[in-house]
């Protein structure tokens, strides 16, 4: 396992000494891209992401209305993902190699000084479905996994592991409207470098956390007249309303 890692400490050092920076032409919403996500207004905070992307619908910024921001920037087959506190003040950065159909294959996080926190590898099946994320600490020790199950195009499980990757410390189960139009993902909001997208809205999530009883969110939707989700609301086990999520659209 460790082996992987060792790829990940090469890959920083990679980043470190290799990466330029290449000018991008701005997005241009009338174009033929034009069906990306602008803006999502979070109910639960009531803070608002407003979403820039390049002329190939790569996101470029993602800025909240609290002043906390990420920005994006592509070198060849490398990203640099930066994320800033509401001063300006860098918390953090994560360096990611792309593999050749442009999803991410390693990662590792630093601190505004250059200091690793983190390396992570991510693994895809041939549909460029993600089922795995390994994280290790800054001494390439094993600090948790995430997985996924996919089923017909739509994510089936999610499982968060602890630390040691001994026991899942979160499971849960998805189900979806069928038909309906596509979720909102990391194509719409231009982040494709995460894989696919699930096919169908979800409509309920069953989730277990370790020693915490099951946990249940059901979903509903409101379209505008191209078919765009314009709000998605999560309701608890109960059926009372927890959040309503905003969208917009270029």
């Amino acid at each position: 396992m460790k082996s992987s890692v060792y790829f990940l400490a090469a890959t920083f050092i990679f980043f470190a000494y290799s990466c330029t920076k290449k000018k991008e032409t701005p997005y241009d919403p009338s174009g033929a891209l034009a069906a990306v996500v602008k803006t999502i207004t979070r109910g639960s905070t009531g803070n608002t992401d407003t979403y820039t992307y390049d002329s190939q619908g790569r996101v470029q910024l993602i800025q909240n209305s609290n002043g906390n921001k990420t920005s994006f920037e592509y070198v060849d087959s490398s990203l640099t993902q930066t994320n800033f506190d509401g001063s300006g003040a860098v918390i953090s950065v994560t360096h990611f190699i792309l593999d050749t159909l442009g999803l991410v294959s390693n990662a590792v996080v630093t601190d505004a000084g250059g200091t690793v926190i983190s390396y992570h590898n991510y693994s895809f099946d041939s549909e460029k479905e993600i089922t795995a994320e390994n994280k290790y600490n800054a001494n390439l020790d094993p600090n948790g996994k995430s997985e996924w199950v996919w089923i017909n195009g739509n994510i089936y499980e999610y499982a968060i592991y602890d630390s040691a990757v001994t026991h899942k410390q979160y499971d849960s189960y998805y189900w979806y409207y069928d038909p309906a139009v596509t979720s909102i993902g990391n194509a719409n909001t231009g982040q494709k470098f995460y894989g696919a997208d699930p096919k169908f809205l979800v409509r309920k999530i069953v989730g277990t956390t370790w020693g915490g009883g099951n946990s249940i969110s059901t979903f509903e939707y409101t379209f505008d007249s191209k078919q765009r989700i314009t709000e998605a609301r999560t309701y608890d086990y109960n059926g009372t309303l927890k959040s309503t999520d905003t969208y917009t659209y270029y």
